[in-house]
Protein backbone atom coordinates (compact mmCIF):
# COMPACT_ATOMS: atom_id res chain seq x y z
CA UNK A 1 0.00 0.00 0.00
CA UNK A 2 1.00 3.63 -0.11
CA UNK A 3 0.61 4.44 3.58
CA UNK A 4 -3.19 4.77 3.58
CA UNK A 5 -4.76 4.54 7.01
CA UNK A 6 -8.33 4.48 5.68
CA UNK A 7 -11.04 7.03 5.10
CA UNK A 8 -12.04 9.63 7.65
CA UNK A 9 -15.52 8.15 8.12
CA UNK A 10 -14.69 4.52 7.25
CA UNK A 11 -11.50 3.05 8.68
CA UNK A 12 -10.38 -0.30 7.25
CA UNK A 13 -11.77 -3.51 8.71
CA UNK A 14 -10.20 -4.39 12.06
CA UNK A 15 -7.39 -6.95 12.04
CA UNK A 16 -7.68 -9.06 15.22
CA UNK A 17 -4.01 -10.14 15.13
CA UNK A 18 -2.95 -6.51 14.80
CA UNK A 19 -5.09 -5.50 17.78
CA UNK A 20 -3.70 -8.38 19.85
CA UNK A 21 -0.14 -7.30 19.02
CA UNK A 22 -0.96 -3.69 19.95
CA UNK A 23 -2.41 -4.76 23.28
CA UNK A 24 0.56 -7.00 24.06
CA UNK A 25 3.03 -4.21 23.26
CA UNK A 26 1.27 -1.40 25.10
CA UNK A 27 0.07 -3.04 28.33
CA UNK A 28 1.74 -1.50 31.41
CA UNK A 29 3.12 1.32 29.24
CA UNK A 30 2.09 4.82 28.15
CA UNK A 31 -0.05 5.51 25.07
CA UNK A 32 -0.23 8.95 23.48
CA UNK A 33 -3.04 9.85 21.10
CA UNK A 34 -5.07 12.71 19.75
CA UNK A 35 -8.56 13.48 20.96
CA UNK A 36 -10.18 12.16 17.77
CA UNK A 37 -8.34 8.85 18.12
CA UNK A 38 -9.37 8.66 21.77
CA UNK A 39 -13.01 9.40 20.88
CA UNK A 40 -12.93 6.71 18.15
CA UNK A 41 -12.28 4.01 20.76
CA UNK A 42 -15.59 2.49 21.90
CA UNK A 43 -16.51 4.09 25.25
CA UNK A 44 -16.46 0.75 27.11
CA UNK A 45 -12.73 0.43 26.24
CA UNK A 46 -11.66 3.99 27.06
CA UNK A 47 -9.38 4.91 28.49
CA UNK A 48 -7.34 1.88 27.49
CA UNK A 49 -6.98 -0.21 30.64
CA UNK A 50 -3.68 -0.95 32.37
CA UNK A 51 -1.93 1.85 30.48
CA UNK A 52 -1.32 5.53 31.08
CA UNK A 53 -3.46 7.34 28.47
CA UNK A 54 -2.22 10.76 27.38
CA UNK A 55 -4.64 12.54 25.06
CA UNK A 56 -3.73 15.66 23.07
CA UNK A 57 -6.60 18.09 22.74
CA UNK A 58 -7.07 21.74 21.90
CA UNK A 59 -10.23 21.69 24.05
CA UNK A 60 -8.97 21.18 27.59
CA UNK A 61 -11.06 24.07 28.83
CA UNK A 62 -14.85 24.25 28.49
CA UNK A 63 -16.58 26.37 25.90
CA UNK A 64 -20.22 26.84 24.97
CA UNK A 65 -20.00 23.88 22.60
CA UNK A 66 -17.69 21.47 24.44
CA UNK A 67 -17.57 20.09 27.96
CA UNK A 68 -14.27 20.25 29.83
CA UNK A 69 -11.71 17.52 29.42
CA UNK A 70 -10.44 16.73 32.88
CA UNK A 71 -7.66 14.42 33.98
CA UNK A 72 -8.81 11.30 35.77
CA UNK A 73 -5.83 9.85 37.66
CA UNK A 74 -7.94 6.92 38.93
CA UNK A 75 -8.20 5.80 35.27
CA UNK A 76 -4.66 6.87 34.26
CA UNK A 77 -6.14 9.45 31.88
CA UNK A 78 -4.43 12.79 31.27
CA UNK A 79 -5.28 15.53 28.77
CA UNK A 80 -2.47 17.60 27.32
CA UNK A 81 -1.69 20.24 24.75
CA UNK A 82 1.60 21.20 23.11
CA UNK A 83 2.49 23.47 26.05
CA UNK A 84 2.17 20.93 28.87
CA UNK A 85 2.78 17.61 27.09
CA UNK A 86 6.38 17.07 28.20
CA UNK A 87 5.63 18.06 31.79
CA UNK A 88 2.67 15.67 32.10
CA UNK A 89 4.50 12.90 30.25
CA UNK A 90 7.44 13.14 32.65
CA UNK A 91 5.09 13.18 35.65
CA UNK A 92 2.89 10.22 34.64
CA UNK A 93 5.17 8.12 32.42
CA UNK A 94 4.95 4.36 32.84
CA UNK A 95 7.28 2.12 30.82
CA UNK A 96 7.68 2.82 27.12
CA UNK A 97 5.77 5.49 25.18
CA UNK A 98 3.60 4.37 22.25
CA UNK A 99 2.18 7.01 19.90
CA UNK A 100 -1.05 5.64 18.45
CA UNK A 101 -2.22 8.54 16.29
CA UNK A 102 -3.87 10.34 14.74
CA UNK A 103 -2.27 12.13 11.88
CA UNK A 104 -1.60 15.44 13.64
CA UNK A 105 0.02 13.67 16.62
CA UNK A 106 2.30 11.65 14.34
CA UNK A 107 3.36 14.87 12.62
CA UNK A 108 3.89 16.66 15.93
CA UNK A 109 6.04 13.91 17.46
CA UNK A 110 7.73 12.53 14.32
CA UNK A 111 11.24 13.76 15.16
CA UNK A 112 11.05 12.19 18.63
CA UNK A 113 10.22 8.68 17.37
CA UNK A 114 13.01 6.10 17.58
CA UNK A 115 10.91 3.05 16.64
CA UNK A 116 7.74 2.60 14.64
CA UNK A 117 5.60 -0.51 14.73
CA UNK A 118 3.67 -0.36 11.49
CA UNK A 119 1.01 -2.68 10.10
CA UNK A 120 1.60 -2.95 6.35
CA UNK A 121 -1.51 -4.31 4.66
CA UNK A 122 -0.73 -6.23 1.47
CA UNK A 123 -3.68 -4.96 -0.53
CA UNK A 124 -4.86 -1.68 -1.93
CA UNK A 125 -7.16 0.18 0.45
CA UNK A 126 -8.92 3.30 -0.66
CA UNK A 127 -7.89 6.06 1.67
CA UNK A 128 -7.85 9.77 2.31
CA UNK A 129 -5.80 9.57 5.52
CA UNK A 130 -2.12 8.69 5.14
CA UNK A 131 0.59 7.79 7.61
CA UNK A 132 3.00 10.76 7.54
CA UNK A 133 6.48 10.20 6.18
CA UNK A 134 5.51 6.69 4.95
CA UNK A 135 7.55 7.03 1.77
CA UNK A 136 10.59 8.18 3.77
CA UNK A 137 10.55 4.95 5.77
CA UNK A 138 10.77 2.89 2.57
CA UNK A 139 13.14 5.11 0.63
CA UNK A 140 15.57 6.13 3.34
CA UNK A 141 17.49 3.04 4.52
CA UNK A 142 20.22 5.34 5.85
CA UNK A 143 17.82 6.68 8.48
CA UNK A 144 15.46 3.75 9.07
CA UNK A 145 16.01 0.00 9.25
CA UNK A 146 13.07 -2.30 8.48
CA UNK A 147 12.36 -5.70 10.02
CA UNK A 148 9.25 -7.84 9.51
CA UNK A 149 8.20 -9.12 12.93
CA UNK A 150 5.39 -11.35 11.73
CA UNK A 151 3.39 -11.97 8.56
CA UNK A 152 -0.32 -12.77 8.57
CA UNK A 153 -2.24 -14.14 5.59
CA UNK A 154 -5.68 -14.56 7.16
CA UNK A 155 -8.79 -12.59 6.13
CA UNK A 156 -9.82 -9.86 5.91
CA UNK A 157 -6.39 -8.75 4.58
CA UNK A 158 -2.92 -10.23 4.53
CA UNK A 159 -0.47 -7.97 6.37
CA UNK A 160 2.97 -7.70 7.94
CA UNK A 161 3.78 -6.34 11.39
CA UNK A 162 6.92 -4.32 10.74
CA UNK A 163 9.40 -2.63 13.06
CA UNK A 164 11.22 0.42 11.76
CA UNK A 165 14.12 1.67 13.86
CA UNK A 166 15.71 5.07 13.44
CA UNK A 167 19.45 4.72 12.96
CA UNK A 168 21.51 6.90 15.26
CA UNK A 169 24.76 8.35 13.96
Amino acid sequence: TGGERGKVDHPPAPLPQDRAFFKEQTLKNTVVMGRKTFDSIPSKYRPLPDRVNIVFTRRIYPSEKYSPRQDDPSKNLYYVNENNFQEKLNKHLRGEVYVMGGLEIYKLLWDKLSQIYLTEVKTEIEGDIFFPQFENLHRDPKTWSRKIIKSHNQPPYPFDLVLYERKIY
